[in-house]
């Protein structure tokens, strides 16, 4: 804990005590230590046990897209993260692009009801991210956690909206149903 909030002495200053530097915590690795524990819960707790593979799966296909997806996007000086975990390794934040987005895509992939109509599914994925979209806006808005450079909520939501699309298509490709053999009357003569 007190590597995470050394952060806070600034050099000529008296180095502050345990107890100060414990209570003087930005909200920003708040929030990062609550997308770490409510992510890790809600996959223990929420994944149904038989689907612990597939979310896995659709997490890490998220994951490589979609952390190419934000290194292009902070390459092109679209995007930032003033605060992030590691920022002497990469200019990106671990936390949504490795583990929060690509999870919540994972819960969107394994919540989609399979007799759906066809017309739905795209509502029924604008809803999922509508909703990761309001997130980050808010996360942007009031923290330092992202900076839209030269970007908008609206390229946020058609990102999300290509990306968990493309996650479902390759998710379909993987784990598509073997054709059931056909039971007409010639096949059983």
């Amino acid at each position: 804990m007190t590597i995470l909030l050394s952060f806070v002495w600034r050099r000529g200053e008296a180095a502050p005590t345990y107890i100060e530097r414990a209570t003087c915590m930005p909200i920003e690795y708040l929030i990062i230590i609550l997308m770490w524990v409510i992510g890790v819960i809600s996959f223990v707790k929420f994944t149904p046990k038989n689907h612990h593979r597939r979310v896995i799966f659709a997490v890490l296909v998220c994951q490589s897209l979609t952390w190419l997806n934000t290194l292009f996007h902070v390459k092109f000086n679209l995007l930032s993260f003033p605060v992030r975990e590691l920022p002497k390794a990469t200019d990106v934040l671990v936390t949504t692009e490795y583990l929060f987005y690509p999870l919540v895509c994972g819960f969107y992939i394994i919540s989609v009801p399979k007799k759906v109509n066809n017309y739905l599914r795209p509502f029924y994925l604008s809803l999922w991210v509508s909703g990761l979209t309001i997130f980050d806006v808010i996360i942007e808005k009031y923290t330092n956690l992202i900076v839209y450079v030269h970007y908008d909520w609206y390229w946020t939501w058609l990102d999300f909206f290509c990306l968990f699309a493309v996650v479902n298509i390759i998710y379909h490709w993987f784990f598509k149903e073997k054709a059931q053999p056909r039971e007409d009357k010639e096949a059983t003569r």
